[in-house]
């Protein structure tokens, strides 16, 4: 059996599968037997949401990895589950498939095995160097799973059936804007309180981690957190939103006089053809197929980071709108020649540069990404 044809299998696995498969994974180099060691809650959806794509696009975070992917071709790397473990408590979960990660990335070294992993993601926790999502809380749980390992005291939340640290209830409300960090969003956040006299709730940055309300340290009671601080919590969640919104509004308010200072836009050039034409230029000619979906086609576009959407208000109304991405700017691929307000904000009128038709025009007529387009279509359509 081709790689192509394991991909492809796994990819309609991914599709058809609605029960998350956790563990421990590998990215296998069938050319020189080097291999990544990898853990998640939800293997398929790491594969097809996170590495494939990444790999594909040149852009994942292990640079070694990126490197002989693009030199050996993906149809020289496997996809395999190593080890599949789950318990009905997500967290015990977590902490237990991470010391199984260790494990086998231990065991494999020993065996004289070159690995791709650049850090033993427990070890990392453990010295207090990297708090991954679950935070404190992990740690607690990862410690208490190790016999070798002891603490007297965990500070953090420990209910995560229902509830999540402080940092994932806040970011449900946002979104990052590029180049943006949690951590530098809750930093503006704190003294956005502080400025405005409303220091009820701070973080304390220590290992472990913990969040302090009304000068209290939230802490583990016996296996659920106190219902009045959830509600402390949820309370700062919705100040948290409210400050964010706040936040873009100047930030628009200012970017719209900064546009109103600037030269118009060059107008349209020959060659060059509008977003919503070339699709349909492209179903005409077969490269994409007679009957597709625009608004699929578009958030396929979303999802290969060549342009954003949101929703919008203005009148009373609301519309999905489409934004070009710096990156899709930087490449030469669209290009914006005017603006106009929409609402208290700005929306931009932009095309496809002859450049950036030929990339799309290659980009489609792969049969990999032809393929892929199809999978991202069919698991979106509601």
């Amino acid at each position: 059996m081709s790689k192509g044809e394991t991909l492809l299998q796994e990819e309609k696995l991914y599709i058809m599968t609605t029960k998350k498969l956790s563990g421990i994974y590998t990215i296998t180099n069938i050319v020189n037997g080097k291999i990544y060691i990898g853990e998640s809650l939800d293997i398929y959806r790491r594969w097809h949401k996170e590495h494939i794509p990444q790999l594909r696009r040149d852009c994942h975070y292990n640079k070694e990895l990126q490197k002989e992917f693009n030199k050996y071709g993906e149809e020289n790397f496997r996809f395999e589950v190593l080890e599949r473990y789950s318990e009905d408590n997500p967290i015990t979960t977590k902490a237990k498939i991470l010391i199984l990660e260790s494990y086998f990335m231990d065991s494999f070294k020993k065996s004289g095995i070159c690995l791709y992993n650049a850090e033993n993601t427990l070890a990392e926790i453990l010295k207090g160097n990297k708090i991954p999502e679950a935070g404190n809380t992990l740690v607690c749980a990862i410690v208490n799973v190790l016999s070798n390992y002891a603490i007297k005291e965990c500070e953090g939340f420990v209910y995560f059936e229902k509830y999540r640290t402080i940092k994932n209830i806040l970011f449900d409300y946002v979104t990052l804007k590029k180049k943006e960090t949690r951590a530098l969003v809750i930093k503006e956040f704190e003294k956005y309180l502080e400025d405005n006299g409303n220091n009820k709730y701070y973080y304390v940055r220590a290992n472990p981690v913990y969040y302090v309300i009304n000068g209290k340290r939230i802490k583990q009671d016996g296996e659920v957190v106190k219902k009045d601080m959830i509600q402390e919590l949820e309370k700062m969640a919705v100040l948290f939103s409210e400050y964010r919104k706040k936040e873009q509004k100047e930030k628009d308010v200012q970017y719209n006089k900064n546009v109103s200072d600037k030269k118009q836009y060059e107008p349209m050039k020959d060659g060059e053809v509008r977003f919503s034409l070339l699709f349909k230029e492209f179903a005409e000619k077969g490269i994409l197929p007679k009957d597709y979906i625009y608004d699929r086609v578009r958030e396929y576009m979303v999802h290969l980071g060549i342009i954003t959407m949101k929703n919008m208000d203005s009148n009373g109304g609301s519309k999905r709108v489409t934004f070009v991405t710096d990156d899709a700017l930087d490449k030469g691929i669209l290009r914006i020649i005017g603006c106009k307000n929409y609402g208290d904000s700005v929306i931009y009128s932009y095309v496809f540069t002859v450049d950036g038709i030929e990339y799309m025009r290659k980009l489609f007529s792969s049969h990999s990404e032809r393929k892929n387009l199809e999978l991202f279509t069919y698991t979106n359509v509601a």
